[in-house]
């Protein structure tokens, strides 16, 4: 899993962020360790995306005892899986295990550049 959100970090951000700013999450083993302990707390989501072939093809990381609401901190598809609703489905299943726990919100940080090259690629631009 680190290796997909550091793939999709240089992919997505690459452009977008300086490298002193973009480094520690182009780090593997940063990554790694940060995962680990994440995994670690007792009020932690993780959902991860598997293929046929187990496969892992995305993930869903959800802090539940932030507040005011859960706080979704990642969600990282690998490129091969975009295209075909793979982030969807983790979105809509880390919504659904929120709503089981009594939630009726969370919160996500986007950043607004990568949103906007998404609308403009998708042709959703003026929409």
């Amino acid at each position: 899993m680190s290796e997909i959100k550091v793939r999709n970090w240089a992919d997505t951000y690459g452009a977008l962020l300086d490298r002193t700013v973009l480094g520690p999450f182009l780090d593997c083993g940063v990554q790694l360790e940060d995962l680990r302990q994440a995994v670690g707390l007792s009020e932690m989501l993780l959902l991860v995306a598997v293929d046929g072939a187990d496969a892992i093809g995305g993930f869903a990381l959800t802090y539940m005892a932030r507040e005011p609401e859960p706080w979704l901190e990642s969600l990282h598809v690998l490129i091969e899986f975009r295209g075909h609703g793979l982030g969807t489905q983790l979105m809509q299943s880390t919504a659904a295990h929120l709503h089981a726990r009594g939630y009726d919100s969370m919160r996500l940080g986007v950043i607004a550049e990568t949103t906007r090259r998404r609308a403009i690629t998708n042709g959703w631009e003026d929409r």
